[in-house]
């Protein structure tokens, strides 16, 4: 499938974002005003999203001298009920002096209850999208230029969402470990214009959080929200500290970033599956697991990732889909979990060997124990967990690990958009890697 381009000659105005886009490394003021819940009373104090070394959610406030003495309002690692403004949320205390004290929250919240006409989302950390249609910016002496956005319609919802003007460039220069940032604002809202609970957003919001992280293969987050009610007035407030990756250029994705195409087609089956009450439990928890797999601590946690949904998606596929009885499938000598991960992969239609040229000591280790790309990896799993075998050589075998985790992540990632019922284009997560244009047909699509 190829790129697209945006097919909007003139294009359109972009959203204009709530919070600023910072810069690397640079926080964004939210709040300025009282801040309760420290003594009962509101101090006067600040509250920023701060990006370095992580996000971060933090406040301070000022403790002023009184009548010579200084209040004693916390110690470190006191929790409480922050309140700032008509946001509350819990908070922990990090330092405590004389006249100030900082902390951190998690999670800072207002709602109305009124019904929602739109929310706007801030996005951190976004893949730079290629999009479906054209923005059109105006610079300071009337000279024009253009970026695309993403303008999706997906179970009702109208999703459009705009990356930052600068987003080309963003990264052009070392920022160091300082590579977190608000990459993209997002409008949701019902495709038909009617109103809608805020509940239903947040239902969205998530399935959009878990999609798009595993699509780039890292953690991407929403981290600032607005919505408005009917009359255009704030009806919800969101602001939280994400489980977020550093931003990557390229980094490892599934799903290509510049094939609008793929990426629509992905979202569409991601999206609906997340949000059928049926089917969201077993989804999210292997879409969780398989983007852990992409750069979760060392080399063997994301080994360990990879497995427990694979025997989610095994149980989901055979127990539950009627395939077999649940006595017959806990059987392990009967079932084991190489076989358990055979029977997937060859249902997808997905290769079973190992490619000798990509995993050459991989395949070495399928071809001395006399087994397949299920039976190595798992063989490999095995051995970290119980080694049977001191001799096994797993970190004497150079890049065997790393080998087995690179065709463990292959075999999850296409395993869950097999069960998603995707048939567009992917990205091989075992390099050597192409352009990210280059995605290839899902082995299941032609059959």
């Amino acid at each position: 499938m190829s790129t697209s381009e945006p097919d909007d000659e003139h294009g359109s105005e972009p959203l204009t974002p709530i919070y600023p886009f910072n810069a690397p490394g640079e926080a964004i003021y939210l709040y300025s005003g009282p801040i309760g819940g420290l003594n009962g009373s509101g101090l006067k104090g600040t509250i920023r999203l701060v990006p370095f070394p992580s996000p971060e959610l933090r406040w301070q406030v000022r403790a002023p001298e009184t009548a010579g003495r200084h209040p004693r309002i916390g110690h470190v690692g006191d929790r409480f009920e922050l309140t700032a403004g008509r946001m509350t949320g819990h908070s922990t205390v990090s330092s405590a002096s004389f006249d100030s004290v900082t902390g951190s929250s998690s999670h800072l919240e207002f709602e109305s209850g009124d019904l929602l006409e739109n929310a706007l989302v801030h996005w951190m950390n976004l893949p730079n999208y290629l999009g479906n249609e054209t923005l059109q910016y105006t610079n300071s002496d009337g000279s024009t230029w253009s970026r695309s956005r993403l303008a999706l319609e997906i179970d009702g919802w109208s999703i459009t969402l705009d990356g930052r003007p600068d987003g080309e460039s963003l990264f052009k220069e070392d920022v160091g470990l300082a590579r977190y940032v608000l990459t993209h604002v997002m409008d949701l809202r019902r495709a038909d214009g009617s109103s809608f609970e805020l509940e239903s957003a947040r239902r969205v919001i998530e399935a959009l959080r878990l999609s798009l992280s595993f699509a780039a293969g890292r953690w991407v987050a929403p981290t600032l929200s607005d919505g408005f009610d009917t009359t255009g007035g704030k009806a919800w407030r969101s602001w939280s500290s994400p489980i977020c990756a550093p931003y990557e250029r390229i980094g490892s994705p599934v799903i290509s970033p510049i094939v609008f195409g793929d990426l629509e087609a992905f979202l569409e089956v991601s999206v609906r599956k997340l949000l059928d009450a049926d089917a969201a439990n077993t989804t999210r928890f292997q879409m969780q697991f398989a983007t852990q797999t992409s750069n979760l601590g060392f080399v063997e946690n994301r080994i360990f990732s990879a497995f427990p949904a694979i025997e989610n998606l095994s149980w989901e596929t055979f127990v539950l889909g009627g395939v077999v009885s649940k006595a017959e499938f806990e059987k392990t000598k009967v079932w084991p979990t190489a076989r358990r991960l055979r029977e997937l992969l060859v249902r997808a239609h997905i290769p079973i060997g190992v490619d000798e040229n990509r995993l050459p000591v991989l395949h070495q280790l399928a071809a001395d124990k006399g087994v397949d790309g299920p039976g190595a990896v798992t063989w490999v799993r095995n051995q970290l967990i119980h080694p049977k075998d001191l001799q096994a050589r797993l970190y004497t075998r150079e890049s065997l690990v790393v080998e087995a985790w690179q065709q463990s992540r292959e075999y999850v990632c296409m395993l869950l958009l097999h069960a998603l019922g995707y048939t567009g284009g992917y990205l091989s997560t075992i390099p050597p890697h192409g352009w990210l244009g280059d995605s290839a047909p899902v082995p299941w699509a032609a059959q």
